[in-house]
Parts: C-alpha cells; sequence; structure tokens
C-alpha cells in the first residue's frame, strides 16, 4: 500500500535547491535508508514528509491527501518524526519525553493507562527504561537518542521518520535501533530513515534512496542502488572502503 507518493517535487531556500524534481512511492512494509553526501537534501526529504516544508513545486501526498491539508494533531498520528536532535530546557523525565509520543493520542489532561503502558513497552524495546526517572536533560547524546526514539514509537504511527537515528549511538546500539526498525517495517509500517551509515543501511534497509544535489540518483534494494558505479560517482570513493565490496 502507497503511504506517500511524491512528483516531482522541488524545494528551495532561497536560490539553492535542496530537492530537484523528486519523485518517489513509498509503502507500507518498506524500511527505506536515504543516504548521499552531505548536502544532498536527506535531512529536507524526511522533514517534507513530517509536514514541515509547507512552501515546495510539485506534490507530496500521504494516503492519497496532499501533505498540506492534514491538521497537525492528524499528521501526528500517522507519522511519527525524530529529528536528528532534541534539546528541551525543562526539566522532563526520560519517561515523560517519552510519554509525549502518546500527545496525538491523549483525550485528557492526564495520560491513560494504555498510553502508559505503551509508553513503558517502547523505553524497554530502546533499552532506555533503566534511567526513566533521570532528568533528560542529563543524558548522553545516545541516551537522549534512545528516549526520543521511544517516544516515536509510543506514537503508534504507521510512518516513522527518522533523520540520523543511530548517529550519537555505540555499536550495539545502533545495530539494536536498526534491527528494531527493520523489525517494525516487517509489521507493515513504513520507516524512512536518513543516515550517513552505509553499512548499517545495506544491512538493514529494504530499499535505498540516493541523493546526489537533491536529485534520485538511484532507488532500490541495497545492492543495486549502491552498486559500485553509482557509489563511485556519488559519494567520489572507492566502494570497498565501506562496503567491504
Amino acid at each position: 500500500m502507497i503511504v506517500y507518493r511524491l512528483r516531482a517535487v522541488t524545494v528551495r531556500y532561497g536560490k539553492t535547491e535542496a530537492l530537484r524534481a523528486a519523485s518517489l512511492e513509498l509503502r507500507g512494509g518498506e524500511f527505506v535508508g536515504i543516504v548521499g553526501p552531505n548536502g544532498a537534501g536527506k535531512s529536507t526529504l524526511v522533514s517534507l514528509l513530517a509536514g514541515l516544508r509547507r512552501e515546495f513545486d510539485g506534490s507530496c501526498e500521504l494516503d492519497g491527501r496532499p501533505i498540506g491539508d492534514w491538521p497537525r494533531r492528524e499528521l501526528s498520528r500517522a507519522a511519527a518524526h525524530i529529528p536528528q536532535s532534541v534539546d528541551l530546557r525543562f526539566p522532563f523525565t526520560a519517561a515523560e519525553v517519552a510519554m509525549m509520543g502518546r500527545a496525538p493520542h491523549a483525550s485528557g489532561m492526564f495520560e491513560s493507562p494504555d498510553d502508559a503502558a505503551r509508553t513503558r513497552a517502547a523505553m524497554e524495546e530502546t533499552d532506555c527504561a533503566r534511567f526513566a526517572s533521570r532528568d533528560f536533560r542529563t543524558l548522553s547524546g545516545g541516551e537522549k537518542q534512545r528516549v526520543v526514539l521511544a517516544a516515536a514509537l509510543a506514537q503508534d504511527a504507521r510512518a516513522i521518520l527518522l533523520d540520523e537515528p543511530a548517529s550519537s549511538l555505540d555499536p550495539k546500539h545502533q545495530v539494536a535501533v536498526h534491527e528494531l526498525l527493520a523489525a517494525r517495517a516487517r509489521a507493515g509500517r513504513l520507516v524512512v530513515a536518513a543516515t550517513h551509515d552505509l553499512r548499517l543501511a545495506a544491512r538493514t534497509c529494504t530499499r535505498i534512496v540516493v541523493l546526489r544535489e537533491g536529485r534520485v540518483e538511484a532507488d532500490g534494494p541495497p545492492r543495486e542502488a549502491l552498486e559500485p558505479a553509482t557509489f563511485s560517482r556519488v559519494f567520489e570513493v572507492d566502494p570497498g572502503i565501506w562496503l567491504g565490496a
């Protein structure tokens, strides 16, 4: 089932085209890795899918409905978005931050037993339940990343959109997070992750979209999208260095 459909999308920052005539169809059950050099348009694409870029040429639809027509609360129920970093200035505990993922489903001022159960389960999955009572501001970058991921999982959206989901994690948790996301995709969710970690993307993603200067340079299963000629052209480096080819 198609979740997102993009047709000839161009996003500009001033005179710079961050995305250029990008066309994609993203389906439930896919784990899509968005890769490319710095400045290729990865973060712009993820933020567009999250409904954060309202000015663009072309069309972007979620479930057949223009992304700009979705009310914010309704959109948050459909798509969970994790930016590269989250900076909170107030003294929330890790558990309270994770519970924020249930906000789109809340019907009152206080969380329900179901909200609490879903949040606890998500924190267990992301290995952050043990510091649930700690001040979020005191956590390491990797710990914060796992808490924010728990919030996204607790959100229970059918699309999970991530920008560098494992950038601050140690190797153990990098692998664990990617395997967790792959499991969500196998269960029918759409997972889209912008990442620089080409090894993990090739290992866990079912599909790779390669961006270069805002254009879709390749799109397909990892072995096809990251074939040596494309890899060398896009990243300007020997693919054997990164992929063990």
